[in-house]
């Protein structure tokens, strides 16, 4: 389980900055006028702070000793485009490479709890890669943020984030119920 239990550590310290950057990313979005993006960017700072209790749940259950982390300081740039490229490139990389590497390494050491929170996480990280291009797209085109939306909904079990719950009954990634979901 030494693998799992690095991977598990790694994904902790790589969500925690995530939740932080995007923390400051809203800040820098709300101070910009663009009240939407700041919302989806809050949403997504409380959907990575799900990804780490749940991977410190597993962590805890596999590792005796504490595990301290640090967290960077994280600086919004001024132009809200490049903050959305950073968060895109950000969460490909973790459903792509990172996420991946990880479930590969906890099937071959049969940790089935690692294996589902990474699960998890790799398809929560997918949706909010895709919502990030999504409201990078409506920046591009009309130079604000009207087009995003004003809501946002967080599963509080995997972190899925969407824009709307309307026509849903269940998380499409965990199967909980939308009635619990955060609404932001």
């Amino acid at each position: 389980m030494e693998k799992t239990i690095k991977n598990l550590m790694n994904a902790i310290i790589g969500e925690s900055n995530a939740s932080a950057k995007y923390a400051v990313f809203s800040k820098a979005a709300e101070e910009a006028g663009m009240l939407n993006i700041a919302k989806m960017f809050a949403a997504a700072a409380e959907a990575e702070k799900i990804h780490i209790a749940n991977h410190n749940v597993v962590l805890k259950g596999l590792f005796d000793s504490e595990f301290n982390l640090e967290v960077e300081e994280h600086i919004a740039d001024k132009d809200m485009l490049k903050n959305l490229e950073d968060a895109i490139a950000g969460e490909t990389h973790e459903f792509t490479e990172m996420y991946p590497e990880f479930i590969e390494d906890a099937n071959a050491e049969n940790v089935s709890d690692a294996v589902k929170t990474f699960e998890h996480a790799l398809k929560a990280e997918k949706g909010h890669a895709k919502h990030y291009q999504d409201a990078l797209d409506n920046l591009k085109s009309t130079g604000n943020d009207e087009g995003v939306s004003s809501e946002w909904y967080v599963c509080p079990i995997c972190g899925e984030l969407t824009p709307t719950i309307e026509g849903m009954k269940n998380c499409s990634i965990c199967g909980e119920k939308v009635e619990k979901f955060n609404k932001f």
